[in-house]
């Protein structure tokens, strides 16, 4: 299915799946260093980055922070709760100001209604 989306798992999407979500779905600007997610803070918001960069951070001790992932136009925000988490075990923000589709975190239950939510392939 052709799509307008940038982002390569919005464009993976089925027909289906697009038609569920493209109601919930909108475009927004992400400065640099907007925060996206905090460490133990629910996850309100899944941004899927269209263009620019994300960047996952883990705190391993009070002053000490490692860089563990990037996001750009292939990834999204929100991969806790692709796993039935609701909160993120890392920090991540812009690092390169970005322009993203947005979806609020509550996506999981408009899926519900997939045929293809229970299947592996």
């Amino acid at each position: 299915m052709e799509t307008s989306f940038k982002n390569e798992l919005l464009r993976r999407l089925s027909a289906p799946d697009l038609t569920l979500l493209q109601p919930h779905l909108e475009a927004r600007h992400l400065g640099l260093r907007t925060h996206l997610e905090q460490t133990s803070v629910p996850i309100d918001t899944v941004d899927f980055f269209e263009s620019g960069l994300g960047l996952m951070v883990a705190k391993l001790r009070a002053e000490v922070e490692a860089e563990v992932g990037l996001i750009g136009f292939d990834g999204m925000t929100g991969a806790a709760l692709v796993m039935g988490e609701d909160r993120s075990p890392h920090d991540c923000f812009v690092q390169l100001k970005a322009e993203a589709i947005a979806i609020d975190a509550r996506w999981r239950i408009v899926l519900m209604g997939s045929p293809r939510r229970n299947t592996s392939d």
